[in-house]
């Protein structure tokens, strides 16, 4: 005995599965379309924060060579006509500061 035999399937009952399937398939495609424009967003956004990251990144090396600099010329016994070494000094205290919240950028040369 054939299984359609045995499991009589009325023709309504072919309409309403048909149609179940092919809501399903649509909700399927509409759910793939949303996924889709979803991940086009953050791909958007991750590489947004990647580029933030290289400039930081380069803002970082920039400021440690300053703060490098700026040291060597105070070392030496540098003096700028006008300026005052303590103003070079707070100048410096505050690139070291930003220097210590920068470390958690993950830079990698």
């Amino acid at each position: 005995m054939a299984l359609k035999d045995r499991f009589p399937i009325t023709r309504g009952a072919r309409v309403a599965l048909s149609i179940f399937v092919v809501s399903m398939g649509i909700v399927l495609c509409i759910y793939g379309v949303i996924i889709r424009q979803q991940n086009a967003k953050i791909e958007s956004e991750i590489e947004k924060n990647r580029t933030a990251v290289v400039f930081l990144c380069a803002q970082q090396d920039n400021l440690q060579q300053r703060v490098r600099s700026t040291k060597a010329f105070l070392d030496a016994g540098g003096r700028i006509p006008g300026v005052s070494k303590d103003l070079i000094e707070d100048g410096l205290r505050r690139d070291e500061l930003t220097l210590k919240t920068m470390r958690l950028l993950d830079c990698k040369e």
